[in-house]
C-alpha cells in the first residue's frame, strides 16, 4: 500500500496536472502540489517534504525541471520525468532516470510510482 508516501507533481499544464494528481491520489499516495514551476516545486519540497516526484521537463516561460532533478538526485529522492520529449533530449547525466513520454496512461504512472517507491521503502 502506498499510504503516507508524498509525491510531488511538477506540471505546468493544468489539465495534465489535475489528471496526474487524481491518478496519484487514487493509487494511495499523498499529492504534493501540483506545482507549475520549478521554483514553486522547490518551495513545496522545503515546506512539506516528499518521498518521490513526477517532473515535466519543459515548463512555462522557458523554465525547466532539470536543475531540480539534479537536486533531487543529490538528495536521493526518487523521481521520474513525464514529458513530451524523448530520453535522448535529456542531459546525459539524467538519461538513466525513469522517463514516461506523454501522453501517459494511468497504469504507466502507477507503475513508475511503484518502481520509485518499492515496498521496502514504504512504512510498515
Amino acid at each position: 500500500m502506498a499510504q503516507g508516501r508524498a509525491v510531488l507533481i511538477l506540471e505546468d499544464e493544468d489539465l495534465i496536472a489535475g489528471l496526474l494528481a487524481e491518478v496519484v491520489a487514487t493509487a494511495g499516495y499523498s499529492v504534493v502540489g501540483p506545482a507549475a514551476s520549478a521554483e514553486k516545486a522547490q518551495e513545496l519540497i522545503n515546506e512539506k517534504g516528499i518521498d518521490a516526484a513526477l517532473l515535466d521537463v519543459t515548463l512555462e516561460h522557458g523554465d525547466q525541471s532539470l536543475e531540480l532533478a539534479e537536486r533531487l538526485r543529490a538528495m536521493r529522492i526518487p523521481f521520474a520525468f513525464i514529458t513530451a520529449y524523448s530520453r535522448p533530449m535529456l542531459p546525459a547525466s539524467l538519461r538513466e532516470m525513469p522517463c514516461l513520454e506523454k501522453p501517459v496512461s494511468e497504469s504507466d504512472v502507477v507503475g513508475v510510482l511503484a518502481a520509485l517507491l518499492p515496498p521496502s521503502m514504504r512504512p510498515a
